[in-house]
C-alpha cells in the first residue's frame, strides 16, 4: 500500500487514520486568536466550550482587560478549565442571571453544523450577542449549512490570508501556513443582510 505523505493528508487528499488526533484535538495556535482580537470586539463574558488545553482562552486572558469573564469548558479533560461539560447538551446555564455569554471557540471538525447551531442559539439571542467559530473556509459549501448560513445572523468571514497550522501530533513545524484555508465565521445578534467577507 503506497504511504499516504503529509499533504496529501492535509489537502484531505487521503485520510490517516492511525495519526488522526483522538476527538478532532488540534490546539490553536495563539496568532489565529490574536487576529481575531484586532478586528472584533465582545462586549460581556466569553464562554470557551472545546477549551482543550487553553489554547483560545489563554490568549483571551491575555489580551482582554481583567475584568473579563472567560469561561473554559470541554467534553474532555485536557487538564485546562472545566472538563465533561458536553456543549451539544448541556442546559445548565438556562435562566440563570449573568449568563449571557459570547462564544469564540475552534470546534471539532466532526461536529461543525451542531456547534454552529448552538453557538447561534445560545449567544446571538440577545442583542449585542456575537459567536465567533474558527472554521474550514471549505464550511462554506454544503446544502445543509447553507440553509443555516442563509437562515442565521452570519455578519462577516474573516479570511486567513496566511494559512493557519495547526500543530498536530508527530507532525513537524515547518513555520508555513498549512494547506487548508481557515477562516473565522462571526454571527452577531444585530447584523442584518449578506455577510461580509475580510481578509486577516
Amino acid at each position: 500500500m503506497a504511504r499516504v505523505t503529509q499533504a496529501q493528508r492535509v489537502a484531505g487528499v487521503a485520510v490517516d487514520a492511525a495519526r488522526r488526533s483522538p476527538a478532532d484535538f488540534y490546539p490553536t495556535p495563539p496568532e489565529a486568536t490574536e487576529a481575531l482580537l484586532r478586528v472584533e470586539t465582545f462586549r460581556g463574558p466569553i464562554w470557551e466550550p472545546a477549551c482543550g488545553d487553553g489554547a483560545i482562552s489563554k490568549v483571551l486572558e491575555a489580551a482582554l482587560p481583567p475584568w473579563t469573564v472567560i469561561k473554559s469548558t470541554d467534553l474532555h479533560n485536557r487538564g485546562y478549565g472545566t472538563p465533561g461539560i458536553d456543549f451539544l447538551t448541556a442546559d445548565f446555564y438556562k435562566h440563570r442571571p449573568g449568563w449571557d455569554f459570547n462564544i469564540i471557540t475552534n470546534p471539532p471538525f466532526a461536529h461543525v453544523l451542531p456547534f454552529m447551531q448552538r453557538a447561534v442559539e445560545f449567544a446571538c439571542y440577545r442583542s449585542g450577542g456575537k459567536a465567533a467559530l474558527l472554521l474550514r473556509l471549505a464550511c462554506l459549501e454544503g446544502q445543509a449549512r447553507r440553509a443555516f448560513f442563509e437562515s442565521s445572523p452570519l455578519a462577516r468571514v474573516w479570511v486567513f490570508s496566511k494559512r493557519v497550522q495547526f500543530k498536530r501530533p508527530g507532525w513537524e513545524d515547518t513555520g508555513k501556513g498549512g494547506m487548508v484555508a481557515y477562516a473565522w465565521y462571526v454571527w452577531e445578534h444585530d447584523h442584518e443582510g449578506p455577510p461580509t467577507l475580510g481578509w486577516l
